[in-house]
């Protein structure tokens, strides 16, 4: 055996001797073989580790639709129910009411039945940090007058008025902002 190799080993059994555990029945667990592990070992043991946190994170990414996904999942499954003044749903809205239904089941926000009631539960975002899912509340002179759920790409789900129904339609106007429902 070398030099080297001797220092080596007699550092290594130090180090086991002061990290050995002394079990409840006045035996010791020898950590020297531990200590004494080939790098690639550890190196194997280490990268096992990171596989099963990446397996398992992956797994938690794969177990259900995200949180747009099931709002728009539920915002298209109302697609042509009938547009109807004061109405919540299931078979018929109106624009803050088809909302309402689409944040409670989808999520399970309560969101109250008014467009301007609900501009309160949101934080305003811009137009590019807009996320399918977010809420488009459209205005004028007298305030906000209507909502929609953003659906990516400039569209939007909603219920516009007895003529239109619950459909997916482009957004009509630069008069609207975004909002996040918090």
């Amino acid at each position: 055996m070398t030099h080297t190799r001797m220092r080596t080993l007699g550092a290594t059994l130090v180090a086991a001797m002061a990290t050995s555990t002394v079990l409840g029945t006045g035996l010791t667990l020898d950590t020297a073989r531990a200590a004494e592990a080939a790098p690639a070992e550890r190196q194997s043991a280490q990268t096992a580790r990171g596989t099963e946190t990446t397996r398992t994170a992956d797994a938690r990414r794969d177990d259900g639709p995200t949180r747009a996904e099931r709002i728009l999942g539920v915002a298209r499954a109302q697609a042509d129910d009938v547009y109807r003044y004061g109405a919540a749903g299931p078979d018929a809205f109106d624009c803050s009411g088809f909302t309402q239904f689409v944040f409670r089941n989808a999520v399970g926000e309560a969101l109250p039945h008014s467009s301007a009631a609900q501009v309160d539960r949101t934080q305003r975002v811009t137009p590019a940090e807009a996320r399918p899912g977010d809420l488009v509340f459209f205005y004028d002179g007298g305030g906000v007058y209507h909502v929609g759920i953003y659906a990516g790409d400039g569209y939007m789900w909603n219920a516009a008025n007895s003529e239109a129904d619950v459909e997916r339609t482009k957004i009509w106007t630069d008069q609207r902002f975004f909002g996040r429902v918090r």
